[in-house]
C-alpha cells in the first residue's frame, strides 16, 4: 500500500513536533526481539544533544524507515554478531537541523554486481538470499521513496561478505517551541547528582559496546568510567 502510493504521489506525510530519540528507541523496541533470538546485539550511540531536541516531520515515517533498516541488518547479520547504530547530528542554518543515521550489520554484504539495483523494486541481491531469508523486495525501495519525500537521502556501503552500513539523512526543523524532556531532565539536573556513583567500571567482550556505554555515562554525569575487555585490568 505504501509502495502504490508513493509511485502515484498520494503520500502525504505529517508535520508534528516529535523527538527523533523517542523515535530511536520505539524502532529499537520493535526489532529487539527478532534481534535477540538470533543472538544480535545492537549497540546504538548518538551525538550529544540528540536527547534533548525536538522536531517538526512525520514522526511515523522516520520509524518506518529505521524499522525496515534495521530488520534488514538482523536479517542479514551473522548469528551472534552485533549491529552498529550511529546517529549525528549538524546544525543546518539557524533553525534546522541535519540527523544522519548509520545501521551496520557484519553480516553477508551485498555483491558489486547487485549494489546499483538494490533501491528497485522488487530486487533483491542475489535469488538464493531470497529464498533463505524471505522478503518482498519493496522495503529498500520504500525506504527510498519515503526518504525523497523527507527531503532526504539514503545510501549504503558494503563489502560482500563483510556487512553493509546503511545510511539515512535527512534536515528538519527544530521545533520552536521545543523542550528537553521532562525525564532527561531529570537525569541530568545537578540536584540529584550526589546520588551517582563516582566511578563506574564496565567489562565486556566488545569495544563498540563498551565505547558505547562509557560515553552514555558520562552524559550523565559520572567523572570516571573504565571499562576493559579484561576483567583482570579492571581489578588492578
Amino acid at each position: 500500500l505504501d509502495f502504490a502510493k508513493t509511485e502515484s504521489n498520494s503520500m502525504r506525510l505529517e508535520n508534528c513536533s516529535f523527538s527523533p530519540l523517542s523515535v530511536t528507541e520505539d524502532s529499537l523496541e520493535v526489532v529487539g526481539f527478532s534481534a535477540e533470538k538470533r543472538g544480535i546485539e545492537i549497540v546504538s550511540d548518538y551525538d550529544d544533544g540528540f536527547s534533548q531536541i525536538y522536531v517538526m516531520g512525520d514522526s511515523l515515517r522516520m520509524r518506518q524507515i529505521l524499522v525496515n533498516l534495521l530488520s534488514n541488518a538482523i536479517k542479514f547479520s551473522r548469528e551472534n554478531s552485533e549491529i552498529y547504530v550511529k546517529i549525528t547530528l549538524s546544525k543546518h542554518q539557524e533553525d534546522n537541523v541535519n540527523i544522519q543515521f548509520s545501521v551496520q550489520d557484519f553480516g553477508v554484504g551485498i555483491a558489486e554486481e547487485a549494489k546499483g539495483s538494490i533501491f528497485q523494486p522488487f530486487n533483491q541481491a542475489d535469488t538464493s538470499i531470497t529464498r533463505k531469508y524471505g522478503g518482498t523486495g519493496l522495503g529498500l525501495t520504500i525506504c527510498k521513496q519515503l526518504s525523497n519525500l523527507m527531503g532526504g537521502e539514503i545510501w549504503f556501503d558494503s563489502v560482500e561478505g563483510s556487512g553493509s552500513v546503511f545510511h539515512f539523512k535527512v534536515t528538519l526543523p527544530l521545533d520552536p517551541n521545543m523542550k528537553v524532556p521532562s525525564d532527561l531532565t531529570k537525569t541530568l539536573t545537578p540536584s540529584n547528582m550526589h546520588s551517582l556513583p563516582k566511578r563506574i567500571e564496565i567489562y565486556l567482550p566488545s569495544l563498540r559496546v563498551r565505547n558505547s556505554l562509557e560515553r552514555q555515562l558520562k552524559r550523565f554525569g559520572i567523572p570516571q568510567v573504565k571499562s576493559s575487555e579484561n576483567l583482570t585490568e579492571l581489578e588492578d
